[in-house]
């Protein structure tokens, strides 16, 4: 199935199919995609990441990911300094194509990708092994119990993110900031997050759950 909507582009995190987040939202054409998406579109956007986080005015052919999801907005708010607020639950998986910008809101077509479903069992005993490694490395108080019931690998993938993230010492993977919250950051740490990003978007680009899972296991290893 195809269909074209407005987009949202998205610096440092990864859209996972099944949940849910805010974001804070400054730049001109992402607070005019909003208002379309709403007024003409049933709140329904695609959401794609960026490749180099630090892009400001990123162009569909070279800086974005050629996978992402169907999103809706649940709820947004509007600040008196020009910025809002969005929250979005993130649907199911699209590949991106033909972009167009129209008076300053990009669209594109997505088409819906398949999933096979999760081997659960083998899923469970390697979430464990994750979550152990994930441990030793949280702060004291910090918790983290992977979803032993879980039969969707994308909550679980999130919390991961979420984890890495915090145990990164990220800008938070929520922003999506007017002012650019990167660049201030060393050509090391941009190289080490672009790269983590890259990785993390291999679980959207990727149809088996089997090769997901490694993509999960590879994130988690660089911490070792």
């Amino acid at each position: 199935m195809k269909e074209i909507l407005p987009c949202l582009f998205l610096r440092e995190l990864v859209p996972l199919p099944g949940n849910e987040t805010h974001l804070c939202i400054g730049r001109e054409f992402t607070l005019n995609m909003i208002k379309k998406s709403v007024e003409l579109y049933n709140s329904s956007v695609f959401v794609i990441t960026q490749i180099e986080l630090e892009c400001e005015n990123p162009k569909p052919s070279e800086d974005l990911f050629s996978v992402g999801v169907k999103a809706k907005i649940l709820k947004s708010s509007n600040f008196t300094d020009g910025t809002a607020k969005i929250f979005l639950k993130f649907e199911d998986r699209r590949s991106m194509s033909k972009y167009e910008n129209k008076e300053n809101t990009w669209y594109a077509e997505g088409e819906k990708l398949k999933a096979e479903d999760l081997k659960i069992n083998n899923f469970i005993k390697r979430a464990e092994k994750l979550n152990t490694q994930l441990a030793k490395k949280l702060p004291e108080g910090q918790e983290f119990c992977t979803p032993s019931g879980e039969k969707d690998f994308y909550k679980f993938a999130l919390r991961i993110q979420e984890l890495i993230s915090f145990i990164d010492n990220d800008c938070g993977i929520t922003l999506e900031k007017f002012s650019n919250p990167f660049r201030n950051l060393s050509e090391e740490e941009l190289k080490r997050k672009n790269n983590r990003i890259a990785k993390t978007q291999k679980l959207l680009s990727l149809n088996s759950n089997e090769e997901r899972m490694a993509i999960l296991e590879e994130l988690v290893n660089f911490y070792e």
